[in-house]
């Protein structure tokens, strides 16, 4: 039996965030408070800083969403999962 879904909440302006350093899935990602005007860069990556060598999977610009949202990403991750942000954003990423 699966364990099911974990997340993890973001709101710290310009931070690197390792969510989880092996491989996963990243199921979704939710913009909680479209009014900030941050982004997120999201990376298939075993670093909490992600290099050069590591993929980019989505950027999100949560100040162009048109309200709260979730986006929908159901992909595999071969190293691990990282998200960079800049400027504020509020938003919960949600992976297995």
């Amino acid at each position: 039996m699966s364990s099911g879904y974990q997340f993890k909440n973001i709101k710290a302006p310009g931070t690197e965030n390792l969510i989880v350093g092996r491989t996963g899935m990243l199921h979704s990602i939710v913009i909680n408070d479209p009014s900030l005007a941050g982004t997120s860069i999201v990376y298939d990556s075993s670093a909490g800083t992600p290099g050069s060598s590591d993929v980019k999977v989505a950027t999100l610009t949560t100040a162009t969403a048109a309200g709260a949202a979730t986006l929908n990403f159901d992909c595999r991750l071969k190293n691990g999962l990282a998200v960079v942000t800049s400027g504020t954003a509020d938003i919960t990423v949600i992976y297995e």
